[in-house]
C-alpha cells in the first residue's frame, strides 16, 4: 500500500507547487486585492478545491509564498562557518547569493505586492518582520561563530548583521523596488559586494595585540 501512494504524494506536491507558482504570477500581475483564488486555480490548471485543499485562504497562500521566498535565500546562501577559510571569501559568497536573490525579478515583483499589502493590512507587518529576521539571524549566527573563533571582534552580532544587510539591500534591493535610478555610476555587482564585505571585515577584524 505504501509504495502505491508515493506517486499520489508526488502529484500532490506538484499541484501545490503549481498553485504557488500561479499565485506568484497573479499577485505580481494584479496585486493582492485584485487576485482571486479562482484566477490562481485557472492559471495553475487545477480545481479551486485543490487550491483550498493546500491553502484555506488567500492570506494563507500569500504567507506561504513569502515563506518560500525566504526559504530560497536560506537554501542558496551557504551560511556554514569554516575556521580555515578566509573571512572575506566566505562572507563574499554569502553576500553575493543574498544580492542575487533579492534582485531577482520575481522577488522584486512580490516585494512590491508585499509593501502594498502592508499599507492596507498593518497586522501583516509582524509576520513580515519575523520572516525577514530569519536571514538576519542566520547571518548573525555566522558572525557569532567568527567572533567565538577569535577572528572577528563583534560584541553585537545582530547589529553587525543588520549593518551588512543594509549595505547590500541599499544597492541591490531598495533602488530597484522603488524604481530609483541612481545618478552616480553604479559599480558592477561583484565589485560592489566584495568592497562592502572587505570594508565590513576590516572594521570588525580582531586586532592583533
Amino acid at each position: 500500500m505504501k509504495p502505491a501512494s508515493a506517486p499520489n504524494i508526488r502529484m500532490t506536491d506538484r499541484k501545490k507547487k503549481a498553485v504557488l507558482d500561479a499565485a506568484v504570477k497573479e499577485f505580481i500581475a494584479n496585486g493582492y486585492d485584485n487576485t482571486s483564488m479562482d484566477m490562481i486555480a485557472t492559471t495553475a490548471n487545477v480545481s479551486k478545491r485543490t487550491v483550498y485543499h493546500h491553502f484555506p485562504s488567500k492570506e494563507d497562500l500569500f504567507a506561504a509564498i513569502i515563506d518560500e521566498m525566504v526559504n530560497r535565500i536560506e537554501l542558496v546562501s551557504e551560511f556554514s562557518y569554516d575556521s580555515k577559510k578566509s573571512l572575506v571569501t566566505q562572507l563574499n559568497t554569502i553576500a553575493l547569493e543574498i544580492v542575487r536573490s533579492v534582485s531577482d525579478v520575481d522577488f522584486l515583483g512580490l516585494s512590491k505586492v508585499i509593501v502594498s499589502r502592508l499599507m492596507t493590512a498593518p497586522e501583516f507587518s509582524q509576520f513580515m518582520s519575523d520572516q525577514t529576521a530569519r536571514i538576519d539571524n542566520r547571518l548573525a549566527e555566522w558572525l557569532r561563530l567568527a567572533h567565538a573563533d577569535g577572528r572577528m571582534a563583534i560584541k553585537q552580532p545582530e547589529v553587525a548583521a543588520e549593518q551588512l544587510m543594509g549595505l547590500l539591500l541599499s544597492y541591490a534591493f531598495w533602488p530597484a523596488l522603488l524604481g530609483i535610478k541612481k545618478k552616480t555610476s553604479v559599480k558592477p555587482q561583484k565589485q560592489y559586494v566584495k568592497e562592502c564585505v572587505t570594508m565590513f571585515v576590516n572594521a570588525y577584524a580582531q586586532k592583533k595585540k
